[in-house]
């Protein structure tokens, strides 16, 4: 663009002359220190000395967005006084893990593939593919929300977090990572939030990538809209409605 610029210049006015000096960055050059700090005063509308009060710059602006909401979500975290309710699907994970910022930091999850790490977290959260979701925050999903599993053969079986890592037999090769942290894993007093501990994350880990639970290949079928066939004085196609797509989880 200089280039171009000065070429432009010179070819219509041949009686003017520039002259080209080098300058070494701000080193030295006390003049460009007071242009860069002038500027930054003309893009800090919180600046008495701004003359364009509604100025912005771009990167100032973009760098406002995202360091005002991770300022509001670091106090929230420290906040000593901020519970997670017991009725949140996140309460029995929160025990052992407290929301942060960048969860990919932590050793366990450092290295850790993002489609493991995705299904980990909704299976943290219990917001996932799974029947117990779709019942309680889609509930205009056509579907019974019950697990494919042959314990729902009988009588359907709500597919619910607690089922997929405790009993459900699609998952049962999968399970024994598990059962060899967690011996007491199938007792009635078992809580769920000791698969979250530092020393069971491997394992649930392990878990997930065997089994591919809480993926959306496991999750409850949609039902079929009942078919009719057209009636005879109507030309329609015959072909049969396509399936709407699964909702995703907001989790």
């Amino acid at each position: 663009m200089f280039r171009t610029n000065i070429h432009a210049i010179m070819t219509a006015r041949s009686d003017v002359f520039i002259d080209l000096e080098w300058t070494p960055g701000h080193g030295g050059t006390h003049m460009m220190k007071v242009a860069d700090l002038a500027a930054k005063n003309a893009a800090n509308p919180k600046s008495k000395r701004a003359p364009l009060l509604s100025f912005t710059s771009k990167s100032s602006a973009v760098q406002d967005i995202n360091t005002a909401p991770r300022t509001r979500w670091r106090l929230h975290l420290d906040n000593p006084n901020h519970e997670i309710p017991e009725t949140s699907g996140f309460y029995p994970a929160s025990q052992y893990i407290r929301p942060v910022l960048r969860p990919t930091h932590h050793p366990h999850f450092k290295d850790l593939d993002r489609a493991t790490f995705s299904r980990f977290v909704q299976c943290a959260t219990n917001h996932g593919y799974i029947g117990e979701y779709f019942s309680k925050f889609v509930p205009s999903r056509r579907s019974s929300n019950s697990c494919s599993c042959v314990l729902s053969s009988d009588q359907p079986l709500l597919q619910t977090r607690d089922h997929v890592l405790r009993s459900c037999v699609q998952f049962e090769r999968a399970r024994e990572h598990l059962e060899k942290v967690c011996p007491s894993l199938h007792h009635p007093t078992f809580s769920l939030a000791r698969l979250f501990s530092p020393s069971a994350i491997p394992a649930l880990v392990s878990f997930l990538k065997e089994s591919a639970a809480f993926s959306k290949s496991h999750a409850p079928p949609l039902q079929e809209d009942e078919w009719m066939p057209p009636p005879q004085d109507e030309t329609v196609s015959n072909r049969r409605p396509s399936q709407p797509k699964d909702p995703t989880p907001s989790g």
